[in-house]
């Protein structure tokens, strides 16, 4: 394909509007979309671990109350992040 008739089909393919906005602003808004729910997933899976973790120290008996601080650090760390972002 030449030159002329890629940036043609660049200017057709991108150029065609419809009643929210361009093409090429409704791709945008997917991608953030899709960025957005893909971060939301790793933040979730991480809190998940770092939950479970700390649950773990806290009710298990193997370690002694000193230890356990460090957990009840990461259940405060998690609840902050979750409801820090709470509208």
């Amino acid at each position: 394909m030449n030159h002329s008739v890629r940036s043609n089909y660049r200017w057709l393919t991108y150029s065609s509007v419809n009643q929210h906005g361009s093409a090429s602003e409704q791709s945008t808004l997917e991608e953030l979309k899709d960025r957005r729910s893909k971060n939301t997933m790793i933040q979730a899976g991480l809190s998940a671990i770092l939950l479970i973790s700390g649950l773990w120290v806290i009710l298990s008996k193997r370690y002694s109350p000193t230890d356990r601080h460090w957990a009840y650090g990461i259940l405060g760390m998690i609840a902050g992040f979750w409801f820090g972002n709470a509208p």
